[in-house]
């Protein structure tokens, strides 16, 4: 199968018959999480995310491969896992949907329960997720942080997504990527920061103070500090902390933050 979908890369979407694209989503969704890296992340994600994005696939095609993306064998295959295979499955189930609701955002098929139902689900996968590596040598990309923010970022910026509710509920689980004990190295901090600015962007996210938010989180820190002192749980969550508000106060979506940001990153850097 993997040397057929190599032959199938180039076809034109003519030439996608409705039995060819169904058999496709089945091989694609079921070797999603391949620790091939070519497979995995050339032949299968890429290709997906093409024919997504170029109308290989019809609506009911579309919403079939969102939800089977996000259930339990996929989104949350072996969830709680940490260092095994199973993240590729999830991180790259995280992608897939992604694309779908990347396409839907321009022509909009689904309906609000389901992208409302899709929104909690992935910050409940954010909440889970404990398998915070990056690049795995050998084996490729297993990015599951930054691939969840991508789909929490899409789901965010879909018209339909319930931010005039939801949007502290998405600024918690972006703060709480922060502090799952591990230093983020390959700019994941970057991907969530994209979760803000598709939320800022929302005009209906009429709730939400960012800045608020971002002294809870240093407050966070104070606090886990008083409670354990200089442990090694408090470093890491200090260096991804000022990571991202390093980061952030470059975004635009820092700007009227920066005052904030520039005292939450003195108050931190002379916490020992």
């Amino acid at each position: 199968m993997k040397r057929r979908l190599e032959e199938l890369i180039a076809i034109s979407k003519e030439s996608m018959t409705l039995e060819l694209a169904n058999e496709m989503i089945s091989f694609m969704l079921e070797n999603i999480g391949a620790t091939d890296p070519r497979l995995r992340e050339e032949l299968i994600y890429r290709t997906l995310a093409r024919w997504i994005h170029n109308d290989f696939f019809n609506e009911d095609q579309r919403e079939h491969m969102l939800t089977k993306a996000i259930d339990d064998n996929h989104l949350f295959y072996q969830i709680g896992e940490v260092c095994t295979d199973s993240v590729f499955k999830r991180s790259f189930s995280a992608l897939a949907a992604a694309a779908v609701l990347q396409k839907d955002q321009i022509d909009v098929r689904l309906d609000q329960d389901t992208v409302s139902r899709l929104l909690e689900r992935v910050c409940q996968y954010l909440e889970m997720e404990q398998d915070t590596r990056g690049y795995v040598e050998g084996k490729g990309w297993a990015h599951a942080i930054a691939h969840g923010a991508d789909l929490l970022a899409a789901a965010v910026r879909h018209p339909l997504s319930p931010v005039d509710e939801a949007g502290w509920r998405v600024l918690n689980v972006v703060g709480q990527t922060l502090f799952k004990g591990y230093v983020y190295s390959d700019d994941e901090d970057e991907r969530l920061i994209q979760v803000l600015t598709a939320l800022l962007y929302r005009k209906d996210s009429v709730e939400v103070n960012l800045g608020l938010w971002l002294q809870g989180i240093a407050h966070d820190l104070v606090r886990i500090h008083a409670d354990e002192g200089a442990t090694l749980y408090f470093f890491r969550s200090r260096t991804n902390v000022m990571n991202f508000f390093k980061t952030l106060y470059f975004y635009p979506a820092g700007e009227e933050y920066r005052k904030n940001l520039e005292g939450h990153i003195l108050m931190l850097q002379n916490m020992i």
